[in-house]
C-alpha cells in the first residue's frame, strides 16, 4: 500500500537521501569513478529504499511520489552502467514513450545535512540493540555450557518471556570522548579541512587512551562525521536534534523488528 498527503519523518529522511545519493553519484561521475558511482547510484540507493521501506510499513506505507522519485531516479542512475536494465524500467515498467537515452539527469537539490544525520543515527541505534541482544544470547549459551558441566548459573535473559527494551538518552558525553575530540580539534587545520592523525594517534597515547579498542573507531566517526556536518558542528558536541525525539519516531519499528512488547526512551542526567 502507498500513502499520499502530507510526508513524515520517515518520508523526509528518505527523500534527503535520495537527493544526496543523487548529488554523490553525479559527482562520481563527473571523476570517472565508475566503481563509486555504482555504489552510490545503486548499492546504496537500493539500501536507502529497503530501509525505508521497512520503517514506513507501521506508518501505513511508503509515500506514493517518494516511491515514484526513487524508481525514476535509480533508473537514470544506473543508465550509464546498466543500459538494457535501465531501458526495460523506463519504457516497459515506466510506460516512457521515448528511451531513456532522452532523459536527463534527475533533478536535485543539497540535501538537508542534519536530516541525514537522523536516518544515520536511527541506524546506528537500532545496530546497537541487534548487537545488545546478540551479546545477550551468547550470554545465555554461555550460562546453559557453565550449568552442563556442574555449575548452576541463573540466567538473566530468558527468550521465551516477553521482552522490553529501555533506551536512555545521556544529557552529557562519556570523558574519553571529550578528551578523545579536544585532541582531534588541537590537530585539525581549518584551513585544509584535515587532521593530523599522526599527532592524534602520539597524544592520545599520552593520555592513557590507545589501549582502548574502541578510541580509533570513535577518531574514525568523529572526522566522518566533520566531513559531513562541517567542523564548526562537529566540534560543538550538540546533536544538531533531539535524540528522545529521533529515538521515539523508531519506537513502532523497533517493537514489531525485534518482537518487543515495550520500548521506552528516557532522557537522564
Amino acid at each position: 500500500n502507498m500513502r499520499r498527503g502530507e510526508k513524515n519523518f520517515h518520508d523526509r529522511v528518505f527523500e534527503e537521501e535520495i537527493y544526496d545519493l543523487i548529488n554523490q553519484t553525479k559527482a562520481h561521475y563527473e571523476a570517472t569513478m565508475y566503481k563509486d558511482a555504482l555504489k552510490t547510484g545503486f548499492f546504496e540507493f537500493q539500501m536507502a529504499r529497503d530501509w525505508y521501506r521497512e520503517v514506513a510499513q507501521q506508518a501505513g506505507g511508503m509515500h506514493a511520489d517518494l516511491a515514484m522519485l526513487w524508481i525514476r531516479s535509480q533508473v537514470l542512475l544506473a543508465l550509464p552502467i546498466m543500459p538494457h536494465f535501465a531501458e526495460h524500467i523506463w519504457t516497459t515498467l515506466l510506460n516512457e514513450p521515448k528511451s531513456v537515452q532522452h532523459a536527463l539527469w534527475p533533478e536535485s537539490r543539497t540535501a538537508d545535512p542534519v536530516i541525514l544525520e537522523c536516518g544515520q543515527y536511527l541506524r546506528t541505534s537500532l545496530r546497537t540493540l541487534r548487537e545488545g541482544e546478540g551479546s545477550a544470547f551468547k550470554a545465555l549459551e554461555k550460562a546453559k555450557q557453565k550449568s552442563g558441566k556442574g555449575a548452576a548459573v541463573a540466567p538473566k535473559f530468558d527468550p521465551t518471556k516477553p521482552k522490553a527494551i529501555r533506551m536512555y538518552v545521556a544529557s552529557s558525553f562519556p570523558a574519553w570522548q571529550d578528551t578523545t575530540v579536544d585532541i582531534v580539534r588541537q590537530n585539525y587545520n581549518e584551513s585544509t579541512g584535515v587532521v593530523d592523525d599522526a599527532k592524534v594517534r602520539e597524544q592520545l597515547a599520552k593520555a592513557g587512551l590507545m589501549k582502548d579498542k574502541k578510541i580509533m573507531p570513535f577518531v574514525q566517526a568523529f572526522k566522518k562525521r566533520i566531513a559531513t556536518i562541517g567542523a564548526k558542528s562537529a566540534f560543538q558536541r550538540k546533536l544538531p536534534f533531539s535524540e528522545v525525539d529521533v529515538l521515539t519516531e523508531l519506537v513502532p519499528y523497533i517493537k514489531k523488528n525485534m518482537n518487543l512488547v515495550e520500548v521506552d526512551v528516557i532522557s537522564v542526567e
